[in-house]
């Protein structure tokens, strides 16, 4: 082999070398961009959930105030019953009294019609 093949086949052999770290430079780059995008998707994943877990703290505050209204309107209802329940008694009470007043009365009408 003369110098001018070595030299040729020298020159093949750097060819494939400057291809191939051509390669391994545009793999690089690919890897870096996605690597890039998915440092992002995460950065914007992790503000997702931190959106989301948020809104869980207002929803369950929400959820204890409505159940502090729940048992405030149901001591309400509870006390609405109970006024109810004297007011009947009271009611049937008055109505035993003017049931007494107006046999008492029909009977000294009778008694003055005789």
């Amino acid at each position: 082999m003369d110098i001018e093949q070595k030299i040729i086949k020298v020159e093949r052999k750097v060819k494939g070398i400057e291809e191939a770290i051509e390669l391994l430079t545009k793999l690089t780059d690919s890897h870096n961009d996605r690597l890039f995008d998915s440092i992002k998707e995460d950065e914007n994943l992790s503000e997702k959930i931190n959106a989301l877990v948020d809104a869980q703290i207002r929803t369950d505050d929400k959820i204890a105030a409505l159940a502090d209204a729940q048992t405030r309107t149901d001591d309400k209802i509870a006390a609405l019953a109970d006024a109810q329940n004297k007011t009947d008694d009271r009611f049937a009470l008055l109505l035993e009294k003017l049931t007494v007043f107006a046999d008492s009365t029909n009977q000294r009408l009778i008694s003055l019609e005789k």
